[in-house]
């Protein structure tokens, strides 16, 4: 990972505190995809995709469409949103800190 791209999001994403999770976290941002799994309560889980375009700096808007599928649902439940890249790349961050990736 570029060491500017870095720098540039650090302020940001508390990149100072944890660089590698910031690393991480950038590699995955440049993947564009997750797939993943939503824990239901009390119990069962929902698959969803997410997929971004993200901006070129932190305050740029990222373009973001969340799939949601499961049981009961006949087809995919589709939401499209954008959010300043640096936040998805929060989000994303978190995700991994809680074992997502």
């Amino acid at each position: 990972m570029s060491a500017a791209l870095v720098a540039l999001f650090a302020p940001y994403c508390q990149g100072a505190a944890d660089p590698a999770a910031l690393e991480a976290g950038l590699q995955l941002l440049a993947q564009g995809g997750l797939r993943g799994q939503r824990p239901l309560r009390p119990a069962g889980q929902r698959s969803f995709l997410l997929q971004w375009q993200p901006g070129v700096a932190p305050l740029e808007p990222a373009q973001v469409q969340l799939s949601v599928e499961g049981v009961g649902l006949d087809q995919p439940v589709l939401y499209s949103f954008e959010l300043p890249t640096h936040q998805l790349l929060h989000w994303l961050m978190a995700w991994q800190a809680a074992g997502g990736a």
